[in-house]
């Protein structure tokens, strides 16, 4: 076991302390260098100018192994992050020829013409730099050495700096070791899952940590060794917590990618019925690479007419019982299985996927729901939601309060959706 690397962050730009747009780059880069044996001891934010830039590379490089730079980089004159990288190290920014010639033959291929000056900006680093290939933009980042710490300079826009942070965690990681094991759960909640393991006798190993991260998408269960560990020995932690655990514990890293690999295994596809979350679910679902080998598509049913139209929806029983029913959650997910499976039937994907052209099971998701802040009732105050399914075993609905704002509502209204998805899939073994 080795001694943990330090690692600090330092945002840039004044809409993150404005707070025009939200930041969301700390949660992938802390744990893109976690996983490469860097622990991050402090997270900064600074405005667009060289000189506070300056003063805050100088401060947080001081005692850290690692330094990451997010936003800055553009080609407009309030993006003076290379400008205050070289003003800490006392150099000039020089045009490096790869660069311009990159930046050129993306302008030409977009259609843009030859790059402006300002374009021509992202062209130049401090002098001595290294630069690091943007593969899906045009500001490439920089990498270079700060009074002994390693200092990398990434492009603000979040899909730009997770693009490029591997080749940050590959540079600064070591293959001989491994740094945590994280656990994802779903359906129980932070006491319950201490109690299990502190109840079980489950002990981090020496050298290692065990830490607990609640979230709206269920709580995982981090083993992190800071100075790096054999990786038989944080296999061995991982597989007692999951023993421990049972069933609370998913097999993917989200619920979502879970619910993916659980219906892949299974032969099974999903069709989703959405209202209060608009959309939510499917893009979750989505989000995961290859979920198309298992997900349908879906219907966004804001409007009881497109509940009735669209999924088949007795009118009669949605003015009787109300949108937010159990009996409305059940026929949304009973109507839009039927629809989804019926297409197949007709020789879609669905059909040539199944073993002799035979239509595999549909899971039906629904949910419908008052996520606020208007349009609660006693009866039905906000935060009350329905989720139905329909699968080959039946269909049903469960009724559930979510507490909490509207985007709070319909995130956990997200995440106990796909929950009852993977447990519906999981069960069908049985």
């Amino acid at each position: 076991m080795s001694e943990a690397r330090v690692g600090r962050i330092l945002l840039v730009g004044d809409e993150l302390l404005g707070g025009t747009i939200s930041d969301r780059n700390v949660r992938m880069i802390t744990t893109a260098l976690a996983n490469a044996g860097v622990e991050i001891d402090r997270v900064e934010f600074a405005r667009d100018d060289r000189a506070v830039i300056a003063q805050a590379i100088r401060r947080l490089a001081e005692g850290a192994d690692v330094l990451v730079l997010t936003g800055g980089l553009g080609p407009t004159s309030d993006d003076v992050t290379r400008d205050g990288v070289a003003d800490c190290l006392g150099v000039p920014l020089v045009e490096d020829a790869g660069a311009l010639e990159r930046l050129t033959a993306l302008m030409a291929e977009r259609g843009l013409g030859a790059p402006s000056e300002n374009v021509k900006r992202q062209a130049r680093f401090p002098r001595g730099a290294t630069i690091v290939a943007n593969p899906v933009g045009s500001a490439a980042g920089f990498r270079v050495r700060v009074q002994g710490c390693d200092l990398w300079s990434l492009p603000g826009v979040p899909m730009e700096a997770s693009a490029m942070i591997d080749a940050v965690a590959r540079a600064v990681g070591r293959p001989d070791v491994s740094w945590e094991r994280t656990i994802a759960t779903a359906g129980i909640g932070e006491v319950r899952v201490a109690e299990r393991l502190e109840g079980g006798g489950f002990h981090a190993p020496p050298g290692a940590r065990l830490a607990f991260l609640p979230g709206p998408g269920g709580v995982r269960v981090r083993v992190f060794a800071p100075g790096g560990l054999d990786a038989d020995v944080l296999d061995a932690a991982e597989a007692e917590v999951r023993a421990l655990l049972g069933d609370w514990a998913l097999p993917g890293r989200s619920i979502e990618e879970s619910v993916v690999a659980a219906a892949r295994a299974r032969n099974r596809w999903l069709a989703t019925a959405e209202s209060c979350t608009g959309g939510l679910i499917g893009a979750r679902i989505t989000d995961v690479p290859g979920s198309s080998s298992v997900y349908l598509g879906g219907v966004v049913a804001y409007a009881n007419e497109i509940k009735a139209g669209q999924l088949g929806v007795d009118p009669a029983r949605i003015e009787s019982e109300g949108a937010v029913s159990e009996v409305v959650a059940t026929a949304m997910a009973v109507g839009v299985r039927e629809r989804f499976a019926a297409a197949g039937g007709a020789g879609s994907a669905i059909a040539a996927a199944g073993p002799s052209g035979a239509v595999l099971p549909v899971l039906g998701l629904s949910v419908t729901g008052v996520a606020g802040p208007g349009g609660g009732t006693p009866e039905k105050p906000v935060g009350t939601v329905w989720i139905g399914w329909a699968d080959d075993r039946g269909a049903g609905a469960s009724s559930f309060r979510f507490p909490g704002p509207r985007e709070m509502v319909r995130e956990r209204t997200v995440n106990k959706a796909l929950e009852i998805a993977y447990r519906r899939l999981v069960e069908s073994d049985g």
